[in-house]
């Protein structure tokens, strides 16, 4: 029997995703209207049949319990649900969505995006598409099934993996304090250069980064500390903003500052989108 082979783009879950993820990057551009959030906002608007299957999605990736069978049944039901959707119609609307993507944006940059719940999300895919017409393997199917009520049961079947250094931040050890200054003078210049007067606070967290490079430990805590004082001021700033547009991007970057708890080595990336983030809220307390 031949195998069920996942389409990322036949995914309801990792399209929304990859989506969402499209609106942040498109806003850290200065993009003043984002493709990815039109899309959004057509095709997962409550009431389609997008919209209604990210909900299956999300009922067997966000739901938790502790009993196996309870975590069965759940399955069984979310199952049962997808068989009741209308499957051409659903490919369809797939279709069209993943023509639009493709128009706006470099198909490869877009699905070049690593998601860590990439296995679940694939698993539920199987599983749906197995319900309708598509069939998997005896061993796809019992896989599958494994790897969905693990997660609902909160046992994690992710294997911790080690992160290599980056070729940059290792030579950039090596410099002396004076070169480390002059970086952080060019960071500041070239910064300036784009996004007018630095805050106090990007200017201390670019120095805290040229003078802890080389301490990954205590670089992560500092970022933390930021991303929890962006998400004091979203939360502040949230009751006050009528415009949809800016309420999904921020409340994008508020789930993006959670994920930097799990960051294992702190790289520019990492340090660059902060300071966007903090770029943005500066603007909106302008308003």
């Amino acid at each position: 029997m031949a195998k069920l082979k996942h389409s990322k783009l036949r995914n309801t879950q990792i399209l929304f995703e990859l989506l969402t993820r499209q609106v942040a990057a498109d806003t850290i551009r200065g993009t003043e209207t984002s493709p990815a959030l039109r899309l959004i906002q057509k095709y997962y608007k409550p009431g389609t049949l997008l919209s209604k299957e990210l909900g299956l999605y999300e009922s067997l990736s966000r739901q938790k319990y502790k009993s196996e069978l309870k975590a069965e049944t759940l399955l069984r039901e979310v199952l049962k649900a997808r068989r009741a959707l209308d499957a051409k119609c659903l490919s369809e609307a797939k279709y069209e969505l993943v023509k639009e993507i493709k128009s706006n944006y470099s198909i490869d940059a877009f699905t070049r995006t690593q998601l860590p719940d990439y296995k679940l999300y694939a698993s539920i895919y199987n599983l749906f598409e197995s319900n309708t017409k598509a069939k998997l393997t005896p061993e796809q199917a019992v896989n599958c099934r494994f790897s969905i009520v693990e997660h609902i049961c909160g046992k994690s079947t992710k294997k911790p993996h080690k992160v290599e250094e980056s070729k940059a931040i290792a030579e950039y050890k090596k410099e002396t304090e004076e070169v480390r200054l002059l970086a952080y003078r060019l960071l500041i210049e070239n910064f300036n250069k784009k996004y007018s007067k630095l805050t106090v606070q990007q200017k201390n967290l670019l120095r805290e980064y040229i003078n802890n490079v080389s301490n990954s430990d205590t670089m992560k805590d500092i970022l933390i500390t930021n991303a929890k004082v962006v998400r004091q001021n979203i939360t502040k700033l949230l009751p006050k903003v009528t415009d949809r547009v800016t309420v999904i991007k921020l409340k994008e970057i508020y789930k993006l500052t959670k994920k930097y708890d799990d960051v294992r080595l702190v790289n520019e990336n990492h340090v660059l989108a902060m300071l966007m983030y903090m770029e943005l809220i500066k603007e909106l307390k302008k308003c």
